[in-house]
C-alpha cells in the first residue's frame, strides 16, 4: 500500500485544527485536503489562546 506524504514549506507547518506537523504521513481514511499550511508565529498564537482556554 503506497501512503501519500504531506510535507508543510520552509517555515510553515501543516494542520487539520488538531494535529501539527511539519510532515504528514496520511492514514487511510484521510485526505490531502484536510490540512492546511500556517506559519509557526500562527501556531503559537493558536497555542497560547489554547493554553489559556484550559
Amino acid at each position: 500500500m503506497e501512503r501519500k506524504i504531506l510535507r508543510a514549506g520552509d517555515g510553515k507547518m501543516l494542520t487539520n485544527g488538531s494535529v501539527f506537523a511539519i510532515t504528514i504521513a496520511l492514514g487511510d481514511w484521510d485526505r490531502a485536503e484536510n490540512y492546511r499550511e500556517i506559519s509557526f508565529d500562527e501556531y503559537e498564537k493558536m497555542m497560547a489562546t489554547e493554553d489559556k482556554e484550559s
